[in-house]
């Protein structure tokens, strides 16, 4: 990036010794500065972009974003640019789906908007899928943590096994229950749920 090198770290004796060793207020301390370092660095790689200037509220933002998402093609099967961006909108600044109106017209802070910003960036030229930029997948009604250490749960199970997988078996007479192939182990999760007396295998 440039040929200027700068080192962040705490003074003490020890330093570069066998022994090295510092105080965990001097660690908080270099936390922050390495903090706002890099959202500083994340700041000015995004101005390059040259952002729209007039994005204040939620409105705003998810509307950018859908338009961005229109002029490039994304991966990760999207099917409805105004979902993908009103989900990867709210769940970035963690407000509620079903509250969406009373939110729509709220500002945002700098932070906020900064956060936001950078998560479309990432979805729209990146191609990072939107659950992993939140950390969050949804499967019917029940959220899961998910990383890029796992395969981003999709499964229409799930809608049956709302249902305990009725009229094909009957709930109260399930008693074992195996997962091939597991995976994110999600669909086991919610096999427990539906099964509540079995005994559920994820492998």
């Amino acid at each position: 990036i440039s040929r200027e090198t700068v080192e962040f770290g705490p003074i003490n004796a020890t330093i570069h010794s066998v022994n090295e060793c510092a105080g965990i207020d001097e660690l908080e301390a270099l936390a922050e500065i390495y903090y706002r370092t890099a959202k500083r660095f994340g700041e000015l790689l995004m101005s390059h972009h040259q952002y729209p200037t007039e994005l204040h509220t939620v409105c705003d933002v998810v509307r950018w974003a859908m338009s961005e998402m229109e002029r490039f093609e994304l991966g990760h099967g999207t099917a409805d640019y105004g979902e993908e961006a009103t989900f990867l909108v709210l769940r970035t600044l963690k407000l509620p789906f079903d509250r969406l109106e009373a939110f729509w017209n709220a500002h945002l802070t700098q932070d906020e908007l900064w956060e936001v910003l950078k998560n479309i960036e990432s979805r729209v030229h990146n191609k990072v899928p939107a659950p992993y930029l939140v950390h969050e997948a949804w499967l019917t009604e029940h959220p899961f943590y998910v990383d890029e250490r796992v395969l981003i749960p999709r499964s229409y199970i799930a809608e049956l096994l709302e249902e305990g997988l009725e009229p094909w078996v009957e709930p109260e007479n399930v008693h074992t229950v195996l997962d091939m192939c597991t995976g994110s182990g999600c669909l086991a999760i919610l096999a427990q749920m539906a099964f509540p007396e079995a005994q559920v295998t994820g492998a």
